[in-house]
């Protein structure tokens, strides 16, 4: 078993949302005391640590909206209070627009490890990171991760498709990191500049961010084995497609619900609404029911893999896309 698989996945539903519950209750608590912000929105939703009971009662805490949590990092910049550490002792802050800011702890780190090493990335690899860096932070995110597991990271960023042939070529690129439209866009370009992409070439692995029709082709054309990964700051990667691809498991120490963009109410498995995210982990930016904007699902099906986690079957677009939630398909 690798440094980045865990038993726990594999343990009943019931046990394993029994230690969540301990450290959400952990994590509000914390979050109470050190961050003013929260203390704030906790004491006029009249919600106090000590009510955590079970899993369900995370409910009666407010949702932060992207809006929201950028109105109150303008009026208290730089982290509208949610920071419970001097920003000065922060190892990188990112940069949004908006702007909006955000910052990862040690263990947000460890968690993306797991999610990148599940879907492929492994130490040798010499990955192209098509992701955008300037002034987007997902790019350096994904380089930050890569790089901490002892993987060769070329930073590319999105563009320039004939150079982006040329270093993929020269540098023997085992993995590729971005929107599959992309890559496809390059394999494209390397046709067209006369090259046989399954032929010369080495990536044979993708971090996919985002679903995308491309990605059949990828695979049955190019023999391109692409995982798909939900990834959302300020909260992580809090999902990854498993090798059975049915489905984005839910990351352990991650709560994640559906709830009706309307009423905040969670929705049970099959029904359509948005992605609330909540990390357990992070004391630094304790990261309490943010809403992601996301429109999905969950599924409690059985997955062939043998995890036991919810799973996020696909993203379907971004509230305000449906009028009714309920009648989006």
């Amino acid at each position: 078993m690798s440094d980045y698989t865990e038993k726990r996945e594999w343990h009943p539903v019931e046990e394993r949302e029994k230690g969540l519950v301990e450290k959400l209750r952990g994590i509000t608590k914390h979050a109470y005391e050190k961050a003013p912000a929260m203390k704030k929105r906790f004491d006029e939703a009249g919600f106090h640590p000590s009510q955590i009971k079970r899993i369900e009662d995370i409910e009666k805490i407010p949702i932060i909206t992207r809006d929201e949590y950028i109105k109150m990092q303008r009026e208290n910049p730089p982290f509208g209070g949610f920071l419970t550490v001097p920003y000065e002792t922060l190892k990188r802050i990112y940069v949004h627009p908006g702007p909006q800011y955000e910052t990862l702890a040690d263990a947000d780190i460890k968690h993306a490890q797991k999610v990148l090493w599940k879907v492929g990335a492994k130490r040798g690899d010499i990955v192209i990171n098509a992701v955008a860096y300037h002034f987007v932070p997902a790019g350096l995110l994904v380089d930050d991760i890569l790089t901490s597991m002892g993987i060769t990271v070329v930073p590319t960023g999105f563009g320039n498709t004939d150079l982006q042939v040329q270093i993929m070529y020269d540098l023997k690129a085992t993995l590729f990191a971005g929107f599959p439209l992309f890559f496809m866009s390059v394999i494209k370009r390397a046709e067209e500049l006369g090259y046989n992409f399954k032929r010369d070439f080495h990536i044979k692995r993708a971090l996919a961010l985002g679903s995308s029709p491309v990605r059949r082709s990828l695979e049955e054309d190019y023999g391109i084995d692409t995982r798909e990964i939900y990834a959302y700051l300020p909260v992580g990667i809090p999902a990854c497609e498993c090798e059975e691809k049915s489905g984005m498991h839910i990351e352990e120490d991650f709560i994640v619900e559906i709830v009706d963009p309307a009423t905040g109410k969670q929705l049970p498995c099959g029904e359509v609404g948005e992605l609330v995210v909540t990390t357990t982990f992070n004391d630094i930016l304790p990261r309490i029911r943010f809403g992601s904007g996301d429109l999905s699902s969950l599924t409690d099906e059985p997955c062939p893999c043998g995890r036991t986690s919810y799973r996020i079957p696909k993203i379907l677009g971004r509230v305000g896309e449906a009028v009714k939630v309920r009648d989006y398909s």
